[in-house]
Protein backbone atom coordinates (compact mmCIF):
# COMPACT_ATOMS: atom_id res chain seq x y z
CA UNK A 1 0.00 0.00 0.00
CA UNK A 2 2.78 2.44 1.03
CA UNK A 3 4.87 1.52 -2.04
CA UNK A 4 1.91 2.24 -4.37
CA UNK A 5 1.40 5.65 -2.72
CA UNK A 6 5.04 6.64 -3.26
CA UNK A 7 4.81 5.72 -6.97
CA UNK A 8 1.69 7.89 -7.40
CA UNK A 9 3.38 10.89 -5.70
CA UNK A 10 6.46 10.49 -7.90
CA UNK A 11 4.31 10.47 -11.10
CA UNK A 12 2.42 13.58 -9.95
CA UNK A 13 5.72 15.41 -9.34
CA UNK A 14 6.95 14.54 -12.82
CA UNK A 15 3.80 15.96 -14.38
CA UNK A 16 3.78 19.12 -12.18
CA UNK A 17 3.88 22.44 -14.05
CA UNK A 18 6.72 24.82 -13.12
CA UNK A 19 5.46 28.35 -12.56
CA UNK A 20 7.70 31.42 -12.89
CA UNK A 21 6.54 34.05 -10.37
CA UNK A 22 8.73 36.70 -12.03
CA UNK A 23 10.64 39.46 -10.26
CA UNK A 24 9.11 40.70 -7.04
CA UNK A 25 10.03 44.12 -5.53
CA UNK A 26 12.70 46.63 -6.53
CA UNK A 27 15.93 45.64 -8.23
CA UNK A 28 19.33 47.09 -7.34
CA UNK A 29 22.49 46.84 -9.41
CA UNK A 30 25.40 45.44 -7.42
CA UNK A 31 28.73 47.06 -8.32
CA UNK A 32 31.72 45.29 -6.81
CA UNK A 33 35.18 46.85 -7.20
CA UNK A 34 38.09 44.56 -7.90
CA UNK A 35 39.86 43.81 -4.60
CA UNK A 36 43.40 44.24 -5.94
CA UNK A 37 42.49 47.51 -7.64
CA UNK A 38 40.94 48.80 -4.41
CA UNK A 39 44.10 47.94 -2.44
CA UNK A 40 46.35 49.63 -5.00
CA UNK A 41 44.16 52.74 -4.99
CA UNK A 42 44.30 53.01 -1.20
CA UNK A 43 48.08 52.45 -1.17
CA UNK A 44 48.54 55.37 -3.56
CA UNK A 45 46.79 57.64 -1.05
CA UNK A 46 49.39 56.90 1.65
CA UNK A 47 52.01 59.55 2.35
CA UNK A 48 55.09 57.38 2.78
CA UNK A 49 57.39 60.29 3.56
CA UNK A 50 55.13 61.35 6.42
CA UNK A 51 54.88 57.77 7.69
CA UNK A 52 58.69 57.43 7.68
CA UNK A 53 59.02 60.78 9.45
CA UNK A 54 56.46 59.84 12.11
CA UNK A 55 58.23 56.51 12.76
CA UNK A 56 61.65 58.18 12.98
CA UNK A 57 60.28 60.90 15.27
CA UNK A 58 58.79 58.23 17.55
CA UNK A 59 62.11 56.37 17.70
CA UNK A 60 64.02 59.57 18.47
CA UNK A 61 61.49 60.47 21.16
CA UNK A 62 62.05 57.10 22.86
CA UNK A 63 65.79 57.86 23.02
CA UNK A 64 65.19 60.74 25.41
CA UNK A 65 63.55 59.94 28.76
CA UNK A 66 61.84 62.64 30.77
CA UNK A 67 61.31 60.74 34.02
CA UNK A 68 60.75 62.75 37.20
CA UNK A 69 63.37 61.88 39.80
CA UNK A 70 65.18 64.13 42.29
CA UNK A 71 68.87 64.99 42.38
CA UNK A 72 71.09 63.32 44.97
CA UNK A 73 72.06 65.59 47.87
CA UNK A 74 74.61 63.32 49.56
CA UNK A 75 77.65 61.18 48.87
CA UNK A 76 77.06 57.66 50.11
CA UNK A 77 78.04 54.03 49.60
CA UNK A 78 76.15 51.12 51.12
CA UNK A 79 76.39 47.36 50.72
CA UNK A 80 73.34 45.15 51.15
CA UNK A 81 72.12 41.67 50.27
CA UNK A 82 70.77 41.61 46.71
CA UNK A 83 67.09 40.73 47.15
CA UNK A 84 64.42 40.63 44.46
CA UNK A 85 60.74 41.08 45.36
CA UNK A 86 58.62 38.32 43.81
CA UNK A 87 55.85 39.65 41.56
CA UNK A 88 53.92 36.37 41.70
CA UNK A 89 54.04 32.99 43.43
CA UNK A 90 57.07 30.96 42.39
CA UNK A 91 56.62 27.18 42.43
CA UNK A 92 59.02 24.26 42.42
CA UNK A 93 58.81 21.46 39.83
CA UNK A 94 56.59 19.42 42.16
CA UNK A 95 54.09 22.28 42.43
CA UNK A 96 55.04 23.37 45.95
CA UNK A 97 55.36 27.13 46.50
CA UNK A 98 58.95 28.29 47.01
CA UNK A 99 58.16 32.00 47.29
CA UNK A 100 54.82 33.76 47.52
CA UNK A 101 54.07 37.09 45.86
CA UNK A 102 55.80 39.88 47.81
CA UNK A 103 58.54 37.67 49.26
CA UNK A 104 62.13 38.85 48.87
CA UNK A 105 64.25 36.38 46.91
CA UNK A 106 68.05 36.34 47.33
CA UNK A 107 69.85 36.56 43.97
CA UNK A 108 73.42 35.56 43.20
CA UNK A 109 75.73 36.20 40.24
CA UNK A 110 78.37 33.66 39.29
CA UNK A 111 81.72 34.08 41.03
CA UNK A 112 83.90 36.59 39.18
CA UNK A 113 80.95 38.25 37.43
CA UNK A 114 80.31 41.93 38.15
CA UNK A 115 77.43 44.02 36.84
CA UNK A 116 77.57 47.84 36.93
CA UNK A 117 74.53 50.02 36.24
CA UNK A 118 74.71 53.84 36.36
CA UNK A 119 71.67 56.13 36.48
CA UNK A 120 72.43 59.70 35.42
CA UNK A 121 70.63 62.97 34.63
CA UNK A 122 72.18 64.01 31.32
CA UNK A 123 70.71 67.52 31.43
CA UNK A 124 73.12 68.72 34.14
CA UNK A 125 75.98 71.09 33.34
CA UNK A 126 78.56 69.39 31.14
CA UNK A 127 81.31 69.80 33.73
CA UNK A 128 79.12 68.07 36.34
CA UNK A 129 78.24 65.18 34.01
CA UNK A 130 81.93 64.88 33.05
CA UNK A 131 82.81 64.41 36.72
CA UNK A 132 80.01 61.88 37.28
CA UNK A 133 81.12 59.73 34.33
CA UNK A 134 84.76 60.03 35.42
CA UNK A 135 83.79 58.78 38.91
CA UNK A 136 81.45 56.01 37.76
CA UNK A 137 83.75 54.82 34.96
CA UNK A 138 83.16 53.53 31.42
CA UNK A 139 82.37 49.91 32.36
CA UNK A 140 78.89 50.94 33.48
CA UNK A 141 75.72 50.46 31.49
CA UNK A 142 74.38 54.02 31.63
CA UNK A 143 70.66 54.74 31.98
CA UNK A 144 70.23 58.36 30.93
CA UNK A 145 67.47 60.80 31.81
CA UNK A 146 66.69 64.08 30.02
CA UNK A 147 69.23 63.65 27.23
CA UNK A 148 69.34 61.74 23.94
CA UNK A 149 71.17 58.47 24.59
CA UNK A 150 72.95 58.56 21.22
CA UNK A 151 74.41 61.99 21.98
CA UNK A 152 75.48 60.85 25.45
CA UNK A 153 77.11 57.70 24.07
CA UNK A 154 78.95 59.67 21.40
CA UNK A 155 80.21 62.22 23.91
CA UNK A 156 81.40 59.78 26.60
CA UNK A 157 81.98 56.52 24.73
CA UNK A 158 79.79 54.44 27.03
CA UNK A 159 76.91 51.97 26.61
CA UNK A 160 73.65 53.88 27.05
CA UNK A 161 69.93 53.20 27.50
CA UNK A 162 66.95 55.48 28.16
CA UNK A 163 65.90 55.65 31.81
CA UNK A 164 62.20 55.58 30.95
CA UNK A 165 59.99 53.12 29.07
CA UNK A 166 60.74 49.45 29.67
CA UNK A 167 63.70 50.37 31.91
CA UNK A 168 61.60 52.14 34.57
CA UNK A 169 61.26 48.88 36.63
CA UNK A 170 65.01 49.10 37.37
CA UNK A 171 64.23 52.12 39.57
CA UNK A 172 62.12 49.91 41.82
CA UNK A 173 64.35 46.84 41.50
CA UNK A 174 67.42 48.73 42.75
CA UNK A 175 65.61 51.38 44.84
CA UNK A 176 66.90 54.29 42.76
CA UNK A 177 65.53 57.33 44.63
CA UNK A 178 67.85 60.00 43.23
CA UNK A 179 70.40 60.68 40.50
CA UNK A 180 73.25 60.04 40.01
CA UNK A 181 73.34 56.52 41.46
CA UNK A 182 75.61 53.62 40.62
CA UNK A 183 74.64 50.01 41.29
CA UNK A 184 77.28 47.27 41.48
CA UNK A 185 76.22 43.62 41.71
CA UNK A 186 78.83 41.14 42.95
CA UNK A 187 77.73 37.60 43.80
CA UNK A 188 74.89 38.07 46.34
CA UNK A 189 75.81 41.66 47.24
CA UNK A 190 74.43 44.97 46.05
CA UNK A 191 76.63 48.07 46.35
CA UNK A 192 74.80 51.39 45.94
CA UNK A 193 76.84 54.56 45.38
CA UNK A 194 75.28 58.04 45.30
CA UNK A 195 77.01 61.30 44.44
CA UNK A 196 76.12 64.76 45.73
CA UNK A 197 75.27 67.07 42.84
CA UNK A 198 75.88 70.15 45.01
CA UNK A 199 79.39 69.01 45.96
CA UNK A 200 80.30 68.20 42.36
CA UNK A 201 78.90 71.52 41.09
CA UNK A 202 80.92 73.49 43.69
CA UNK A 203 84.04 71.47 42.86
CA UNK A 204 83.63 72.06 39.11
CA UNK A 205 82.95 75.78 39.61
CA UNK A 206 86.04 76.12 41.82
CA UNK A 207 88.19 74.34 39.28
CA UNK A 208 87.01 76.66 36.48
CA UNK A 209 88.03 79.83 38.32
Amino acid sequence: MIKSFLIIVFIVNLNAEIVDFGVQGKQFKIVEENGNELIQKELKKLDYKKIDKDINDSIEKLKTSMYKIKASAVDSIETTKDLYKAKWDIKDVDGSVLYTKGDYIPTTLSKGVQLELCFVDGSLLKGVVDEIVKTFGNKCKYFINKKNIDLFAKEYGVETYPLGGQNVPYLTRYKIESLPTKIIRIEDKLITQRLSIKRIAISVASGEK
